[in-house]
């Protein structure tokens, strides 16, 4: 019992420990909300705020956000985004769409068709569609073998996938790095900004 507890002290001082080490690094980015009113500023802050949140490199790492009129700031305790990181989150409308070739027209999958999303090492974003999403996808892809379906990212073409049979619940989308690819998943978690916002640097 003894060696338990003094087992379990050492982990529970080590654990202080590396707290105590990632409390000392801390920063603070503002960012000039325009397109929007009071609420929509209050929204775009909570949608940035989890965006950081997603990314954060461990659990003694924090992530929180202030609104101040119009401008947004989060303070990073812990850790410190990159630029790219900084950028990509704050900037990304976080538009997905993915159609079928044969039919650009109708989107087979937007942002809203995602329940969840993830990514993972062989630098794929993994996402798993709703219910009513996943019957819809379903049906349209049940005589699609052998054609193409174009994803785009906020309006840019960034994948064309060869499709091999119907497609189902869970898709992986092929990103140019893992980095990316957590990038977009924090982006589909955390939803899209809303329409007509822009976030400026301060």
């Amino acid at each position: 019992m003894r060696t338990s507890w003094k087992k379990a002290t050492a982990v529970f001082t080590f654990l202080l420990l590396l707290a105590g080490a990632a409390s000392g690094l801390e920063s603070q980015q503002s960012w000039e909300v325009s397109g929007t009113d009071a609420d929509g500023t209050a929204r775009v802050a909570r949608i940035v705020e989890r965006r950081f949140k997603e990314i954060k490199p461990s659990l003694f790492d924090s992530v929180s956000a202030q609104v101040n009129g119009n401008l947004v700031s989060i303070r990073f305790t812990g850790w410190r985004p990159s630029s790219k990181q900084l950028d990509t989150l704050t900037q990304t409308k976080g538009k997905l769409r993915i159609t079928l070739e044969v039919a650009p027209a109708e989107p087979l999958i937007t942002e809203k068709d995602v329940e969840k999303s993830g990514f993972l090492a062989s630098s794929e974003v993994a996402i798993r569609l709703t219910d009513s999403a996943a019957q819809r996808v379903a049906t349209r892809t049940a005589n699609a073998a052998g054609g193409l379906v174009v994803v785009q990212w906020d309006g840019r073409a960034i994948a064309r996938l060869r499709v091999a049979g119907p497609l189902h619940r869970d898709i992986g989308i092929s990103a140019t790095s893992v980095e990316d690819a957590q990038l977009m998943s924090a982006v589909l978690t955390s939803g899209p900004l809303p329409e007509g916002v822009s976030l400026k640097a301060r």
